[in-house]
């Protein structure tokens, strides 16, 4: 373990064969492409990446999308529920963007553990 809490170490995994839709206006979409992540950010996109200390996972017959991820609940704002309401009356987002500055990484992963599983 490494990092903050109980948080995994980061890792190095290398997605073999999935169809990449990229934000990269040069590569677009790419079919039977590899994707590297390096620590949680990726690394590099394309056909026959190497790296042999990657973790491999098989990507065929799989969609990889950059940053989708399920994040809609946005569970690092789980800790200014009880302090701010919802809705433009009650100045849920202003309040949030002003609070959330101030959250340190501690903070964030305490709000996600204090977050309801659904």
């Amino acid at each position: 373990m490494s990092g903050y809490g109980n948080h995994p170490a980061r890792r190095r995994l290398l997605v073999r064969g999935a169809y990449a839709l990229t934000m990269d206006p040069a590569l677009c979409e790419v079919a039977d492409c590899d994707v590297l992540v390096v620590d949680g950010p990726i690394s590099a996109v394309g056909r026959g990446l190497v790296d042999a200390s990657a973790e491999e996972i098989d990507g065929r017959g799989t969609i990889a999308l950059p940053g989708f991820v399920d994040t809609h609940w946005h569970v690092w704002g789980t800790l200014l529920r009880g302090v701010i309401g919802d809705g433009p009356e009650h100045g849920w987002f202003p309040w949030k963007a002003r609070l959330g500055g101030h959250f340190s990484p501690q903070d964030t992963g305490r709000s996600v553990r204090a977050t309801p599983r659904r």
